[in-house]
């Protein structure tokens, strides 16, 4: 949405094609809505698909369906537009049949699994790889597994994602003898090292350190990142928070950062090869002034840059991460100017503002160089 909201002023017409599985016998389903808002619409095409175990033979008709979904909701409005703009690569490996029919431009990008995850591999991507105009990826990391992908590095470009600087902001922080905070914000799945931020923190309040930690989200990893604080014996200095219960959850997100003294996400490469992305909640801390703990995991090193905006150490050391901890957490100086340094990076690389005019820029390129082409 925000991406949009800092697109818009440059284009013409945007349109946005959701489909929305409805599940069946599920009364009270609060199904979404078509509208539109200023030069925006926004669809929600519903769509259902048998149960696995109905089927005789193993076809994905989910895949099958949605692409028929959506190519039927573009031609609707063929005449209206000049480019195409899918998000995740795996989503727009249903946008080739139509790519090819209606011959417009194609950009795809990509946010993370859909590059890293193992299923998706060169075979997978092989029609894609073929159709794409361009591929967008969040870090110079990305770019070059969208390469070893088979992804032409002449059609590979690498944009990021951005933040409102002037939503996520400091405020002046108070100093002297007062506990500190540290917070996260994840869904609770492998990649987003949870248990690792427990035990690190564990091991940091062993040096007698005055800090909370609050985890804020939910997920499927919650029961058993419960049981690690319990059996830690950090239950009066580990809370965890579900985000979804806030009355505004983005404004009191927004709030909470600025009333962190550190922020903590050690992300990690999963069994199956799921990874990180770049990670916009990095950028919304570092917005925020607060000075990030974090690893060398994917795209992060170019959000948070080691021994200057935060720390960033090894993917799974808990040590290192616990390290990090009681270093900015005994050092008030150093951890108000990390803070300082990680606003202007953010306001100068990873601002939403400066980034959708860009992506207004990559658009209008794109279609120059196609109409050339044609």
């Amino acid at each position: 949405r925000e991406q949009i909201d800092h697109v818009k002023q440059y284009v013409g017409k945007v349109y946005v094609i959701v489909p929305t599985l409805i599940f069946p016998r599920q009364d009270g389903y609060d199904y979404k809505k078509d509208y539109t808002y200023d030069n925006v619409m926004v669809q929600f095409p519903k769509y259902i698909y048998p149960p696995k175990r109905l089927l005789i033979k193993p076809v994905n008709y989910r895949l099958r369906i949605l692409r028929w979904i959506i190519e039927r909701n573009i031609r609707r409005i063929q005449g209206s537009f000049r480019l195409i703009h899918g998000h995740f690569g795996t989503t727009s490996t249903l946008l080739t049949n139509l790519k090819r029919k209606i011959d417009i431009p194609l950009i795809v990008s990509f946010y993370g699994y859909d590059a890293y995850n193992r299923e998706y591999d060169v075979d997978y991507y092989q029609e894609l790889t073929e159709t794409a105009d361009l591929s967008l990826a969040l870090s110079n990391h990305m770019k070059q597994r969208l390469i070893s992908l088979g992804f032409p590095e002449n059609k590979v470009l690498i944009h990021h994602l951005g933040v409102d600087t002037t939503f996520f902001k400091p405020l002046e922080r108070k100093t002297g003898n007062l506990r500190l905070k540290m917070t996260t914000l994840a869904y609770f799945v492998e990649k987003k090292g949870i248990l690792d931020a427990v035990n690190a923190f564990a091991i940091a309040k062993k040096s007698g350190l005055d800090i909370e930690f609050e985890i804020i989200g939910f997920g499927p990893l919650q029961k058993t990142i419960e049981n690690e604080i319990e059996r830690l014996n950090l239950n009066d200095s580990v809370t965890i928070v579900d985000n979804r219960k806030f009355d505004n959850p983005r404004t009191e997100i927004a709030k909470r950062l600025q009333h962190s003294d550190l922020f903590i996400l050690p992300s990690k490469v999963t069994k199956d090869g799921n990874s990180e992305g770049t990670p916009v909640v990095l950028m919304e801390a570092s917005a925020s002034g607060t000075p990030c703990i974090t690893t060398q995991h994917s795209g992060i090193p170019e959000i948070v840059l080691n021994n200057h905006t935060g720390k960033v150490v090894p993917e799974g050391d808990i040590e290192g991460l616990a390290s990090a901890i009681v270093e900015l957490a005994s050092d008030e100086d150093k951890r108000i100017q990390f803070g300082r340094n990680a606003r202007q990076h953010i306001v100068e690389n990873f601002n939403m503002e400066i980034q959708g005019k860009r992506l207004a820029e990559i658009y209008s390129n794109l279609l120059m160089t196609y109409s050339k082409k044609i």
